[in-house]
């Protein structure tokens, strides 16, 4: 943890991101992430997500509280009364589940996530390759990818047996 959190400040610090330490870590997403998850408008989610985001982040405050999520979105010029209401119905519970679902089917195992087609880039350190990827210009040539794509062979692993007496 005092790793990833000496790194969090350089990225930041060389970005210049406001950051602070969030109230709690780690914290139950679910409801934050059901708001996200709600059918809104592009602009919309993106003004959201950037201030829930914010509220973690920066401002140090708790997005498992419906009371901060409503203030959060009501800030984003946001309904956020009407937001956390419909983010507590079944309906928006199974839409984050099969949001999941769908992520760990095309492998999204944490994030930042970016999938392009198939082709998925992962954590801030890979958003120079997504760069290069989406402008044609990746890196990976092709005849070398295929040597690779294969998992290898397992080694030859003896077999202890328990000898009995």
């Amino acid at each position: 943890m005092r790793w990833m959190w000496k790194n969090v400040l350089r990225k930041t610090a060389l970005l210049r991101i406001a950051i602070n330490p969030p109230a709690f870590h780690s914290f139950n997403p679910l409801l934050a992430l059901r708001v996200s998850s709600l059918p809104l408008g592009t602009e919309e989610r993106m003004r959201l997500i950037d201030a829930l985001f914010h509220a973690v982040w920066a401002d140090g405050l708790h997005v498992s509280d419906p009371a901060v999520v409503e203030a959060v979105a009501a800030g984003a010029s946001l309904p956020g009364a009407a937001l956390v209401s419909q983010a507590e119905q079944p309906e928006a519970k199974a839409r984050l589940r099969e949001q999941t679902a769908e992520a760990l089917s095309r492998n999204v195992f944490g994030v930042p996530t970016m999938l392009v087609g198939d082709e998925l880039f992962w954590g801030y350190d890979d958003f120079p390759y997504l760069e290069l990827f989406l402008a044609g210009k990746d890196p990976i040539d092709p005849a070398a990818w295929r040597k690779w794509s294969d998992p290898p062979r397992p080694s030859a692993v003896r077999e202890r047996k328990r000898q009995t007496p």
